[in-house]
């Protein structure tokens, strides 16, 4: 039997700047027999709540799209985890945090699935707005990313898109930022959201 329910867990409270505050809540999709859904997503708590920020908090909650995994989750697993207990978990990282902008990397992972599936937001902390990336990291040159990414594929083998990091390339990528580094996502060249992800210090790759 499937059971459905709501658990809503504060965790910690991270301060990201003077007016703002982010919590930790989570939520259990669903508990069938022998697999788990659960969802952590973050809750922005600003001094001016709005209806704006409402909504920016709806997008949070269901940035995993965790909701796919709910009816029959056991079906996302391969085969030798028929009679195994399974769980699912959506979850986040602050990657950066200042009184203006705020990026989160979510991403979903199980022991049974062989990859870690990305996304990444930019949160306009003045607007109560998701942002860009290209605007909240300008000026990227796509070329200079190429020689790090064909770098990873070549040391480990894994097929990327290397055309998606040419330069004048017109392919949608995914980045974040750390204070220092550029998160790239890769993987999912094209799409929102990624596989594998590496490091890349800023001043290397922006005009």
């Amino acid at each position: 039997m499937r059971r459905l329910y709501n658990l809503l867990l504060p965790f910690f409270i991270l301060s990201c700047g003077s007016n703002s505050l982010l919590k930790r809540v989570s939520k259990v999709l669903t508990d069938e027999d022998k697999c788990k859904v659960v969802s952590y997503y973050p809750i922005i708590n600003l001094k001016h709540n709005s209806i704006s920020i409402h909504e920016l908090n709806q997008t949070l909650e269901n940035i995993n799209d965790m909701s796919r995994y709910v009816g029959n989750c056991s079906k996302y697993f391969p085969d030798e985890f028929a009679n195994k207990e399974k769980e699912i978990i959506g979850d986040y990282d602050v990657l950066y945090s200042s009184d203006s902008l705020l990026n989160i990397e979510f991403f979903i992972k199980s022991e049974g699935f062989s990859k870690v599936e990305y996304r990444n937001v930019f949160v306009d902390l003045k607007t109560d707005q998701l942002l860009e990336a290209s605007r909240a990291i300008p000026n990227i040159e796509r070329g200079k990313l190429y020689p790090y990414v064909k770098k990873f594929s070549d040391s480990t083998g894994i097929d990327i898109n290397l055309k998606a990091y040419e330069s004048n390339s017109n392919y949608a990528i995914m980045f974040g930022k750390t204070k220092e580094d550029l998160v790239l996502y890769l993987g999912k060249e094209g799409e929102f959201g990624g596989y594998y992800k590496i490091l890349i210090p800023l001043k290397e790759i922006t005009k």
